[in-house]
């Protein structure tokens, strides 16, 4: 999905639904919550994105993504 961010707007994007951006976007990775869910709960990186600029983002889905990887595995059934 396609996000046109004006001047001045500021949008936080989960690591894992990240997809794209032009060369030169602004933006910076910052850290959410505490140590403990950083590093237990797998979660925890986000993306900061400052306009003007385009950002580009995918949807995720992980028990499809799952199965059609395992459908590709040999002696593997999904």
């Amino acid at each position: 999905q396609k996000h046109e961010l004006i001047e001045g707007q500021e949008m936080v994007i989960d690591n894992g639904l990240f997809f794209a951006c032009p060369e030169g976007t602004n933006f910076k990775i910052s850290k959410v919550g505490g140590m403990k869910s950083f590093f237990f709960g797998g979660e925890g990186i986000v993306l900061r994105f400052f306009g003007p600029g385009v950002v580009y983002t995918q949807s995720r889905s992980l028990s499809p993504f799952m199965q059609a990887i395992l459908s590709r595995v040999p002696g593997k059934r999904a």
